[in-house]
């Protein structure tokens, strides 16, 4: 039995080569639907991503920490591409651990960078209040370089409109000067 099997992983694996090894006489055509999602967009303009965390203490009487990650590129054609997920943990009356009380998943639309700033808009896709799926956010970072001497990086809390339509591209524009927390165990990179 076991050389049977032998022999079928053995087939496989020559199969997989041959076709690897095989050059298409057709180019590949992709889905017209599928198409735009693949499209050049051309070579990177600005970038800004991170992680990390940092400790809000604007409510007095719980606190909270919020964690966070985000990709915001802007293509050479003018697109804004990328992804964000805040998760905002609380501690609660009398708990001893922390739970998620609040999350939200949003894709990036707008990237504004000036220096070591970026201005980042985006749109709610999930969310762990459903009344916010499709609400506009925006938030500021600042890259202040990298390594052990270097000052942390800094990221504003969301600015987080009920649901107002442009919202995030006109945040991107207009860049208001939000407080910068301190990023705990992470990184920010403009560029």
């Amino acid at each position: 039995m076991w050389k049977r099997s032998l022999f079928i992983s053995a087939a496989a694996i020559a199969l997989a080569v041959v076709a690897c090894t095989d050059t298409p006489t057709d180019p590949v055509t992709l889905d017209a639907d599928l198409e735009p999602q693949f499209a050049r967009r051309g070579p990177l303009v600005h970038s800004a991503t991170g992680a990390g965390h940092i400790a809000h203490t604007s409510d007095v009487v719980l606190g909270d920490a919020r964690i966070f990650a985000f990709t915001a590129l802007e293509h050479a054609d003018g697109t804004v591409t990328g992804q964000a997920q805040l998760n905002i943990i609380g501690v609660g009356f009398g708990s001893e651990n922390p739970a998620i009380t609040n999350y939200f998943q949003a894709e990036v639309v707008c990237l504004t960078v000036e220096g070591d700033d970026a201005w980042i808009g985006a749109v709610i896709k999930t969310s762990s209040i459903p009344a916010n799926i499709g609400n506009e956010v925006g938030w500021r970072v600042r890259d202040n370089g990298q390594g052990n001497s270097a000052e942390p990086d800094g990221i504003s809390t969301t600015q987080f409109p009920t649901n107002d339509p442009g919202f995030a591209q006109a945040f991107c524009d207009a860049k208001p000067n939000r407080f910068l927390n301190v990023v705990e165990q992470g990184n920010i990179q403009v560029r």
